[in-house]
């Protein structure tokens, strides 16, 4: 899965996800050394 490589690269550990027509929930575990807001910028601009 794509995202659970994007995530690996940034050290995010992804606990759960679901998938639905129009979004993605993610239950990830981000470390500190990364913001919230940085680390979805970075999976915005791969464009996922």
């Amino acid at each position: 899965m794509i995202l659970r490589e994007l995530c690996r690269r940034k050290e995010v550990e992804v606990i759960a996800t679901e998938a639905c027509p129009d979004y993605i929930h993610m239950y990830v575990s981000i470390p500190p050394k990364i913001s919230v807001s940085s680390f979805l910028g970075y999976l915005k601009d791969m464009q996922i």
